[in-house]
């Protein structure tokens, strides 16, 4: 399963630490792709941290493509996916609502067109 995410896009995540500092690139293996969209809002979040520097907007952008996917997969509601990805996204940037909110649609958007199917797949 975790090669399925990978191929698809959906299971990478880095760490939160600023540009200057070693980027380390984590692979996520999760028993349901539920729990990796639990570890990329934990990466979001984590980024409240620190103000800049963080890549927060492209970790972001991979949970709303994951939660896209998820949706598209009938692994979770659409509401739900939105709830999730704002409650992260606004804890670590509480004044950036807007880009918030576009980078969720976006996101969304995009994984919706690869659903993440797991079933069946080696």
């Amino acid at each position: 399963m975790a090669n399925e995410l990978i191929r698809t896009g959906h299971g990478i995540a880095s760490s939160c630490e600023p540009h200057g500092k070693t980027p380390r690139a984590l692979i996520r293996r999760t028993k349901e792709p539920v729990d990796g969209l639990t570890r990329l809002l934990d990466d979001v979040q984590a980024c409240a941290s620190a103000s800049e520097g963080t890549g927060f907007t492209s970790k972001l952008n991979v949970a709303a493509f994951t939660a896209g996917g998820l949706v598209a997969a009938g692994r979770m509601s659409h509401i739900d996916a939105v709830t999730r990805l704002t409650q992260a996204a606004e804890a670590a940037r509480p004044t950036q609502q807007g880009k918030i909110t576009r980078t969720i649609h976006d996101g969304l958007k995009a994984g919706a067109a690869r659903p993440l199917h797991l079933e069946g797949r080696s």
